[in-house]
């Protein structure tokens, strides 16, 4: 088990009725119990975040966003991490919705390379009342 905390502060460079582009960093600290060994492993890491933001509300609707986040760590090993999420959901008809997620994480800290890259995505239907 572990815990960690941390803060940080984002602005936004353009925020309107059509779009949003968000910067952000902070900084986090971990604690984690690793299973079989009575030590804590202790991790300081700085964050930078990006976040990227475009819809419409006009018929049909559609929200496309992209959020981006790399992690360097401060203390312990020192290798990056990081992850990037794609979402698009788009009205196909009235209140009928198509939607799709991405996502890619990478962990320099991974005990080989097949263990340090993750993606997938996932598709869904919905509707609106």
């Amino acid at each position: 088990g572990g815990v960690s905390y941390g803060g940080g502060k984002a602005r936004y460079l353009r925020d309107t009725n059509q779009s949003r582009i968000a910067f952000g960093g902070g900084l986090i600290r971990s604690f984690e119990d690793d299973a079989g060994s009575s030590e804590t492993t202790k991790d300081t890491e700085a964050l930078v975040t990006m976040n990227l933001e475009w819809f419409r509300y006009d018929e049909p609707e559609l929200d496309v966003s992209m959020a981006f986040t790399a992690y360097r760590r401060l203390s312990g090993s020192e290798e990056p991490r990081g992850n990037v999420d794609v979402n698009v959901r788009w009205e196909v008809f009235k209140d009928f919705f198509w939607g799709i997620s991405v996502y890619y994480t990478y962990d320099g800290q991974a005990e080989n390379e097949e263990e340090a890259s993750d993606y997938g995505s996932f598709t869904s239907l919905g509707w609106k009342f």
